[in-house]
């Protein structure tokens, strides 16, 4: 009797999807044809190499960490400082542009579009920097700077 063979990504992506397909190298019946090759612990396998990156993607979607909490720092300053104007942020770009500045600080650089979608909008860079509490991992940032390059 020979092995089973292994399947690669190339081959699966271009099986065919009937229904129910019958493998040619082992003789099996499978709900699917790109279910493998039948052999016990290969799907735990595939979880397991998986793992790391769906851990990634969900930190990464739910919008985790230290950069996410700078951002909503400097978020909640800008809004303070300008509570009289009509402005807009882009998280997206805020967040894209947090660097650490030492032991536990971080700088954001990032702009604010002053009056958006009508004729008289003006764009400014802003630079925020804040610190994390050492003693207190759970409290939110201290913004340290904040300063609008008009």
């Amino acid at each position: 009797m020979t092995a089973p063979r292994a399947l690669s990504y190339a081959a699966v992506a271009t099986r065919p999807t009937q229904r129910h397909a019958r493998d040619t190298h082992d003789g099996m019946t499978r709900p699917h044809a790109w279910a493998g090759s039948g052999k016990k612990g290969e799907t735990m396998k595939t979880l397991t190499c998986c793992a790391p990156a769906l851990l990634a993607l969900v930190l990464v979607a739910c919008g985790g960490g230290e950069p996410q909490r700078i951002v909503d720092a400097c978020t909640e300053a800008i809004s303070t400082k300008l509570a009289d104007r009509s402005f807009e942020l882009d998280p997206k770009d805020m967040l894209a542009n947090v660097k650490p500045s030492g032991e536990r600080q971080f700088e954001l650089s990032s702009t604010v579009c002053f009056d958006c979608k009508l004729p008289s909008e003006k764009k400014q860079q802003v630079v925020c920097r804040a610190q994390l509490d050492p003693a207190n991992p759970q409290a939110p940032p201290a913004v340290t700077f904040l300063n609008f390059v008009w």
